[in-house]
């Protein structure tokens, strides 16, 4: 079983890191990011935890469709390089860290399913900081932001790629996916995608 993740990223060297670790401990072989012409440390930070850096793009204002085309260009170009029988894919925000109840490892958890499923759907759960510090660079956000709330907002960020089947376009920041014309079979709200979209306060962290 092979599970790779890819991230999108644009200025988070405040937690990319931990992103970047939680990718790994959930049993990622490989971790890619797709960086947005980041004015910070972010690039460093997260090749320090072990990402590889597998595309940049430039926009003056954030542009989804670009977003979209970089990271399915990445999973898509690598399975067509390493041409696995199969691998699933993580698609993933630099604030999200998807998990499974009771500590089941994500790539545990994929072992274990019907070979006919080929996604995992789940919701997000917004973390708010309450008090300082908000957060700490390489510290896990749960640290310090362990209150939450489940939202109805799904996703599903976790994608099976097979040899020889058209490639799957993960859209819409994983909230949908366009499998042209084949059917999906996707575990139903089994990922808890802990969010930390405010890195302050009455502060939204968006994407540039």
């Amino acid at each position: 079983m092979l599970l790779n993740a890819v991230l999108c990223v644009w200025n988070e060297e405040d937690v990319i890191a931990a992103t970047v670790r939680h990718a790994f401990a959930q049993g990622c072989t490989d971790v890619f990011i797709v960086d947005n012409a980041s004015s910070d440390g972010t690039v460093a930070a997260a090749e320090a935890a072990g990402a590889v850096l597998a595309a940049a793009f430039d926009s003056k204002y954030f542009n989804e469709d670009l977003k979209v085309t970089y990271l399915n260009e990445v999973v898509r170009r690598w399975n067509e390089q390493h041409n696995p029988e199969s691998a699933w894919w993580l698609f993933a925000d630099a604030d999200e860290f998807p998990a499974l109840d009771g500590g089941l490892r994500i790539l545990d958890f994929l072992e274990g399913l019907d070979p006919a499923i080929r996604g995992v759907q789940g919701y997000l759960f917004n973390h708010l900081p309450t008090h300082q510090p908000y957060l700490a660079p390489g510290r896990h956000p749960a640290d310090f932001m362990p209150l939450c709330s489940k939202t109805w907002g799904g996703k599903v960020p976790l994608l099976r790629y097979d040899r020889g089947r058209p490639h799957l376009w993960s859209i819409g920041g994983a909230h949908d996916v366009v499998t042209h014309g084949e059917a999906l079979p996707v575990v139903q709200d089994a990922l808890q995608i802990h969010h930390f979209p405010h890195r302050k306060p009455g502060e939204q962290h968006l994407p540039g």
